[in-house]
């Protein structure tokens, strides 16, 4: 075997290490975002692991067509669902 050919064989093994290790930190790391949509996908949320609010997206016209009372609790309803699906371990993308 050639310079060439032992240097390309330690650089992938030593890729397949890293991925092996890589893999293996998702594995043992929770996720730290926990991400739930409202029944109808109007609302989607995403907390962190600690319950706090890291984004908010709303379906194109859902403003048009809820009241702000409706939406309101909509929002709030699938914000507490994510907030308790974060206490959870095995989190997941779920309906609220």
């Amino acid at each position: 075997m050639d310079f060439a050919a032992g240097v390309a064989t330690q650089v992938a093994d030593r890729i397949g290490r890293i991925r092996a290790a890589v893999d293996e930190l998702r594995r043992r790391s929770p996720s730290t975002e926990v991400r739930v949509s409202s029944a109808g996908g109007e609302v989607v949320v995403s907390v962190d692991r600690h319950g706090r609010l890291m984004s908010l997206q709303l379906a194109p016209g859902s403003t048009v067509r809820f009241t702000c009372e409706a939406l309101e609790r909509l929002i709030n309803d699938t914000l507490c669902a994510a907030v308790e699906l974060a206490a959870q371990p095995d989190r997941q993308l779920v309906s609220a």
